[in-house]
């Protein structure tokens, strides 16, 4: 088993283009600033303090790379692969987990990476969670470090999801009966039981080990690790943009909360 001494981080920020809900989500602005600049920003720092090794950009969106290549060296602050996200993993549908695994493979078959410098973990940062912050990024790898050797952890099998709680206690839950002939829809109480404070995914952070998307099982993320850790973000850095909606509240929020 790989000891949390030898342990290894890439970021990845994979960006599609096409984006029906909000087209050119990553170059919308965001307080003037591109969105993708408050991801990028904080990975250059990653690979500046060494936390990471290479800082990856996976995308099939021209914009974007040109955009990047006028503003962060390669090779410095950021890698690009040797090939284009392709359209099997570009379009609505695809996968999170399928792209992943797709990069992954892509690089390998690439040779691109010399064996010796392969990290064993990848970061996952969405662009669409400009409110996230560096440090939040740094504590959640050095949380899973700690709990991989506290708990004596697989590496290999274990992952850790950035998560932010509910704002109102489980017990507030209603479920809604479906309506019938006779009776409209009707709003009661739970009746499983819940614990107290329940958490949901933000799409933030993800740590997730590469050894298991070399396989060539399709990986996901619940079904082949044995292990999710947690890592609770507040809900100001837990903010997801993918609608026009959501990016009219985050500048209000930029304007008049973030000062």
């Amino acid at each position: 088993m790989l000891a949390v001494s030898s342990l290894r981080f890439w970021s990845f920020i994979p960006v599609r283009a096409g984006s029906l809900r909000l087209p050119q989500k990553a170059l919308r602005l965001l307080g003037s600033i591109p969105l993708i600049d408050y991801t990028l920003s904080q990975v250059q720092q990653l690979k500046q303090d060494r936390i990471t090794t290479k800082n990856w950009l996976y995308t099939n969106d021209t914009n974007v790379l040109s955009h990047v290549k006028e503003t962060y060296p390669y090779g410095d602050s950021m890698d690009l692969p040797p090939f284009a996200r392709p359209e099997t993993v570009s379009h609505a549908t695809a996968g999170a987990w399928e792209t992943v695994q797709q990069f992954i493979q892509q690089l390998h078959a690439s040779n691109t990476v010399a064996p010796e410098a392969w990290a064993t973990h990848l970061v996952l940062l969405q662009t669409t969670s400009p409110f996230r912050k560096v440090n939040s990024i740094i504590n959640a790898i050095d949380t899973y470090q700690q709990q991989i050797e506290t708990f004596a952890l697989n590496p290999n099998e274990t992952g850790l999801l950035s998560v932010t709680a509910l704002e109102k206690p489980s017990a507030w839950l209603l479920q809604q009966s479906a309506p019938t002939d006779a009776l409209p829809a009707q709003l009661c109480g739970v009746e499983a039981p819940l614990p107290p404070s329940l958490v949901y995914p933000n799409g933030a952070i993800y740590i997730v080990p590469i050894a298991p998307l070399l396989a060539e099982t399709p990986f996901q993320f619940w079904q082949h690790l044995t292990t999710v850790l947690p890592y609770t973000m507040p809900w100001l850095q837990s903010i997801d943009i993918d609608t026009a909606e959501d990016l009219a509240l985050a500048e209000q929020l930029y304007k008049t909360v973030l000062p």
